[in-house]
């Protein structure tokens, strides 16, 4: 058998292999939504943090959209308002990626009994996406952090509190379709060889 032959088997070896590996990978839940926070003067805020998906399949799918929802359950005592912010990472082998808009919100509230909703959407790196191999999947480790100020009636700051929460996972993955055609790629280069190097032996 030509080299390009056996060159092509063992990357059909090595896809079947890598395929059953990262079916082992998925998302599972971080942190169970929503949270409630009490802050020194008193409010209480309810805060919940969604993603629209939490796996993804390439290429062209690169979307993914974050719901945020916080809840004024109390002001606190000569408390006017509440601002909290919230940014949610996305890292890849614990490095920062680099996205575009950023997941960041300033959410106010005001009174108390009021639910504040927002939403951003962003997208993977296409360097992510693309690099990957037929089948193989990628997991994104997500983390947020949350900042809440409590201002007076003034609206001067009073206090502050600062918390860190590790999210869901996103896996990405390439999709059966492109990996079923690269197959067949591999297996006519295969037939190929096999049969010129029988019709010349």
């Amino acid at each position: 058998m030509k080299l390009s032959a056996l060159l092509a088997l063992i990357i059909l070896l090595n896809l079947f292999a890598l395929n059953g590996m990262n079916e082992k990978l998925g998302t599972s839940l971080k942190v169970k939504f929503p949270k409630t926070y009490t802050l020194d003067y008193g409010s209480v805020v309810n805060i919940s943090i969604r993603f629209s998906k939490t796996e993804l399949e390439t290429p062209g799918n690169r979307e993914i959209t974050v719901y945020y929802r916080l809840i004024c359950i109390k002001l606190g005592s000569g408390v006017g308002k509440v601002i909290v912010a919230i940014d949610v990472t996305l890292f890849l082998d614990g490095k920062e990626l680099d996205i575009y808009p950023r997941i960041s919100a300033s959410i106010t509230l005001e009174s108390e009994g009021t639910t504040n909703e927002k939403s951003i959407t962003t997208w993977i790196p296409p360097e992510i996406t693309n690099s990957l191999w037929p089948g193989q999947k990628v997991e994104i480790s997500t983390e947020a952090k949350i900042c809440l100020y409590e201002y007076d009636s003034g609206y001067e700051p009073l206090s502050s509190k600062s918390v860190s929460l590790e999210l869901d996972s996103i896996t990405i993955k390439r999709t059966v379709i492109d990996l079923i055609i690269y197959l067949v790629i591999v297996a006519v280069i295969v037939i190929y060889d096999i049969t010129k190097f029988a019709m010349y032996k």
